[in-house]
């Protein structure tokens, strides 16, 4: 048998097995793609999971409000009576006891008491009138995290109220890591683990609205990058998940909609003529543009008519500051870059200062691979998006500060920012095996990030900071226990990256891809 023979051979031994067989390989291709979804799902949601476990009840940025409004929605109550009070946007709302019982007043805002101050929580029956200045926010968000509400009254309400919310989003950050496989380079995980850093984690794991709209924002990121960068342009599947991703996003808070619009422009900004010429002559295309249109006016008209971004005040500054002095205080507030990365607690627990640094870097080096490939269109969108997330935080400090204080936090502009890393990594083509090992290297870097963070986040509700390590000691404990908290934490981020180096060497698209995406010629009128 000379060598010649070989791939003759290799190709009756495959028609002898069935492997040639279209119908053999479109069942192996989507055994294998449900798999991969289960697996990334269980993975994400084990992260989201431990986060809500390992965080006290009420110890995330305006927890309660966020719950009495979950709480009265799902029995009803759509906006509340208003307080009657000239200027003030709360609304008196009937909730469950159970959620009013205890609050987090001894330990908030004072990272070195640990949350053992805090009364134990007990199942109450009844309800209690209780005024909220989320009344009049948008509804989707609540809606999920309230149903569980309605099921019981015990003292663990709270918790099934957050693990409502982590399924949401783990099913957002989940579709997002499948769209970055179809990419097919390795940069473009190292952004997608750049994105989400340990303030998204947290956020998500909480009862708060802006964890669903940063996780679906990441979603909508990597689902229009793998529209408009992947092998097979405009691919089904991840034009249905840029609509759900997008409707959900401009439906959860009240300048969503904005944001959403400049994702949108972004991604366009880098896609190039010729491809969105390509994805214009679809008709999915079109008919997605008008669904996300509409549900975007109709997020905007609750936002105007009930007037949704109506705050309370909470620390304004007096008139008698002067406009220069304001501007100062603003120009020297340094908290926004640890918000972006993670600042836990009631903003009182930021992340030990090399977490910041590694995050820094990694941005700068993503940035810095533009500049290398030579692809100046990507990096002065991400250059754009940089600035303007900054330029939104300071002129909204700047305008706010007489009648709210200096209210703005990183996490509001985290929608756009996860941005940044995701179109610096969908561009980046490094393909030599020196740069596949320093993604690898980075990725590993970033997720003893992720570790730290957390045990550091355990660490102050145990003990207190900075005190001992809360695996040994503390006067708190989360519920099973900090130690397989952690553990649970370390298997989850190490299982995705052997997953994701093992699965780019298998192809994501399979034979119905192939042939029924919507641009083939049947699908472009």
């Amino acid at each position: 048998m000379t060598r010649d023979d070989q791939p003759a051979l290799q190709d009756a031994a495959a028609n002898l097995t069935g492997h040639n067989d279209p119908e053999e390989r479109e069942r192996g291709f989507r055994a294998r793609r449900v798999a991969s979804w289960a697996a990334g799902f269980l993975i994400v949601f084990t992260l989201l999971t431990a986060w809500s476990l390992a965080t006290p009840r009420y110890a995330a940025p305006d927890e309660p409000a966020h719950a009495y409004r979950a709480a009265s929605l799902v029995r009803g109550q759509l906006l509340g009576r208003p307080v009657n009070v000239p200027g003030d946007p709360r609304v008196v709302v009937q909730v469950p006891t159970t959620l009013t019982a205890v609050g987090p007043g001894c330990f908030a805002f004072q990272s070195q008491i640990p949350a053992s101050c805090m009364l134990g929580w007990t199942g109450r029956l009844g309800f209690r009138p209780v005024s909220t200045y989320t009344g009049r926010y948008p509804p989707l968000y609540y809606l999920v995290v309230g149903l569980p509400s309605l099921l019981t009254t015990g003292a663990r309400m709270l918790l099934w109220m957050r693990l409502a919310g982590d399924v949401v989003n783990a099913l957002f950050l989940t579709a997002g890591f499948a769209m970055l496989r179809r990419l097919r380079t390795p940069w473009a995980l190292v952004g997608g683990v750049v994105a989400v850093t340990p303030m998204v984690l947290f956020i998500g794991s909480v009862i708060n609205p802006s964890g669903l709209e940063i996780c679906s924002a990441f979603a909508l990121w990597c689902s229009l990058l793998a529209a408009v960068r992947a092998p097979i342009l405009g691919s089904r599947s991840s034009l249905i998940w840029a609509v759900v991703s997008a409707v959900v996003m401009e439906s959860t808070r009240g300048l969503s909609p904005v944001l959403m619009a400049g994702t949108v422009v972004a991604v366009a900004a880098v896609a190039g003529r010729d491809r969105l010429l390509a994805l214009a002559r679809c008709r999915l295309v079109r008919i997605s543009c008008v669904v996300v249109v509409g549900f975007g006016m109709l997020a905007a008209a609750w936002t105007l008519i009930n007037g949704a971004l109506s705050l309370a005040p909470v620390s304004p500054i007096p008139a008698s500051v002067s406009s220069g002095r304001i501007l100062g205080l603003v120009l020297v507030k340094d908290s926004h870059v640890e918000q972006l990365v993670g600042l836990f607690g009631w903003l009182d627990t930021p992340v030990p200062q090399w977490v910041i640094t590694v995050w820094i870097a990694a941005t700068l080096t993503l940035l810095a691979g533009l500049a290398i490939n030579r692809a100046w269109r990507t990096l002065v969108v991400a250059l754009v998006l940089l600035l303007g997330c900054f330029a939104f935080l300071t002129f909204g400090d700047i305008l706010q500060a007489r009648t709210l204080g200096l209210v703005s936090q990183g996490r509001y502009v985290l929608p756009l920012a996860v941005g940044i890393p995701l179109l610096a990594g969908a561009t980046i083509s490094w393909r030599r095996p020196r740069a596949q090992l320093g993604a690898q290297m980075l990725v590993g870097v970033l997720a003893i990030g992720q570790i730290q963070s957390f045990t550091h986040a355990l660490q102050r509700y145990s003990t207190g900071i900075p005190e001992r390590f809360p695996l040994r000691y503390g006067t708190w404990s989360p519920p099973f226990g900090a130690p397989l908290l952690t553990a649970a934490v370390i298997a989850a981020l190490i299982a995705p990256q052997i997953w994701y180096w093992r699965s780019l060497h298998r192809p994501e698209h399979g034979p119905s891809d192939e042939q029924h995406h919507p641009l083939s010629t049947a699908a472009v009128r």
